[in-house]
């Protein structure tokens, strides 16, 4: 995998007879951040009722499915697998979890990660608790369902003032939703109105399809409870200072959203501008993005560099974001069902390639060699970020340290061969935190632990995976046990 994708969206709606088409065209709203499962689950006052998934949100909810879920309140959420098998069984899990407790019926969807999840997990099993999937919502109900407290909404905060990490959580239950958001603010989430109905998102490209109107971003550690008396928000945690993922604006939002209160168009053309004017590549004659994220980065790196921004690479239409890679001897055949060079835009030039960021490198290493059999002369590489040194612990998918291009392939000179380019130029982190805003002291608000190392919630000690004990120093186990 290339670059940071995040590992779903969310989507939840009150008070609209329409609840579970409505959130069906929010979820497609959100494709680009889960394409290999979805779910909805809807409340009509007395019952939910669920629908799940795998593939595109038309293929998970194709033909009469959505006939079914009548209510006026809905919940649903976009799914992508990780890469290690935790979270490649996500994919295939029913996402919104949807549960009977003592209290009733509990529908719950969530972005993100408990960094102290194993630990919890591990504690809640040693209580005696039997876990269905691998996914931190689980642990986030259990936590509910075993609270001492008499209210759902109290029953929730005392479950995640035991939680650590990032997470951005939409609930229902037969008849309220709730919305809420870590007190660091890592993921983001959105409220809107629409028809009357209170809308809420991972960000505002579905708000702004349906026609609605965003009201805010829901703020760090803050709860949005929705139910028969109206919209209510309440701030149940210690406050923190603000780390949202820097990630975001880099590469993981699409370029027409606004996140975390800022447009992602606007602040990724001012990172190429910033990066041409700290990476300058002195006989260049054209830029080429790497299509997606790094598009209007092309345009401002091209203003300031006083270049032509031609599309020296085209994305190839696809249905599905993965396809199975053709065998060695096949060499970039993959990334030519990503992309198609234009030869008559590259052909005997000069070209800097202007991409968002380099994890593993590959992809990049490819569309090199793509430019160069279209002819290009030079290519040379400019990175608008800086280099990445380490994985996010915070939900969003990301190759482990060691698969990491700056890893395996040491400084600039080194990686520049590797790569195949003449030259290779990052953002400093400096410019980047200059670019997207410090909090008023000066102090960086973003997370950066993915570039700087210095992760906001450290990561608390993984347990070793789940697995039945069948054989212990060598010898059979003559009582096994059950999980």
């Amino acid at each position: 995998m290339e670059g940071f994708r995040d590992e779903g969206g969310l989507f939840g709606i009150a008070g609209h007879r329409l609840a579970a088409h409505l959130t069906y065209i929010g979820l497609h709203a959100l494709q680009h951040r889960g394409q290999d499962g979805a779910g909805i689950v809807v409340s009509d006052g007395d019952l939910l009722r669920g629908i799940h998934g795998s593939g595109l949100v038309q293929e998970a909810f194709a033909g009469t499915l959505l006939q079914g879920l009548r209510g006026q309140s809905a919940i649903g959420q976009v799914v992508r697998s990780g890469r290690d098998t935790q979270h490649a069984a996500m994919a295939a899990q029913r996402l919104p979890l949807l549960v009977r407790y003592r209290g009733g019926q509990l529908a719950v969807a969530m972005t993100g990660r408990f960094t102290n999840g194993s630990l919890l997990r591990q504690r809640l099993k040693d209580d005696g608790a039997l876990f269905t999937t691998l996914a931190d919502a689980e642990i986030l109900l259990h936590l509910l369902a075993t609270s001492r407290q008499k209210t759902l909404v109290n029953r929730l905060v005392d479950a995640l003032w035991q939680v650590e990490g990032a997470f951005s959580i939409v609930l229902l239950s037969e008849d309220r939703m709730i919305a809420v958001r870590d007190p660091n603010g890592f993921r983001p989430l959105l409220r809107g109105r629409h028809e009357g109905a209170t809308v809420v998102a991972t960000e505002d490209g579905p708000i702004r399809f349906l026609g609605g109107e965003i009201r805010s971003e829901i703020e760090p550690g803050q709860m949005v409870i929705v139910d028969e008396h109206g919209e209510s928000a309440v701030r149940p945690f210690p406050s923190r200072p603000r780390s949202a993922c820097i990630q975001e604006y880099v590469e993981i939002a699409p370029a027409d959203a606004h996140v975390f209160g800022q447009a992602t168009y606007s602040l990724r053309v001012a990172l190429g501008e910033r990066l041409a004017r700290e990476r300058p590549s002195a006989g260049a004659e054209v830029v080429v993005s790497l299509p997606g994220a790094a598009t209007p980065i092309g345009v401002g790196y091209a203003r300031v560099a006083g270049l032509p921004a031609k599309e020296g690479l085209v994305r190839t239409p696809y249905t599905r974001r993965n396809y199975v890679e053709p065998p060695q001897e096949l060499r970039d055949f993959g990334s030519r069902l990503r992309w198609t060079p234009v030869p008559v835009v590259v052909d005997q030039q000069v070209v800097v390639l202007v991409v968002a960021s380099i994890t593993t490198g590959e992809m990049v290493r490819k569309a090199v060699r793509l430019l160069r059999g279209a002819g290009a002369r030079e290519v040379h590489l400019r990175v608008a970020s800086p280099p990445v040194t380490g994985t996010c612990h915070y939900g969003v998918s990301s190759p482990t340290a060691d698969e990491l291009a700056t890893s395996r392939h040491g400084g600039p000179v080194e990686l520049s061969g590797w790569l195949g380019t003449e030259s290779v130029g990052f953002l400093s982190v400096e410019s980047l935190h200059a670019i997207l805003g410090c909090r008023t002291d000066g102090t960086p608000q973003w997370c950066d632990g993915c570039f700087s190392g210095d992760y906001p919630v450290v990561p608390a000690e993984e347990l070793e995976k789940d697995q039945l004990p069948l054989f212990e120093d060598g010898e059979e186990d003559p009582s096994p046990t059950t999980d």
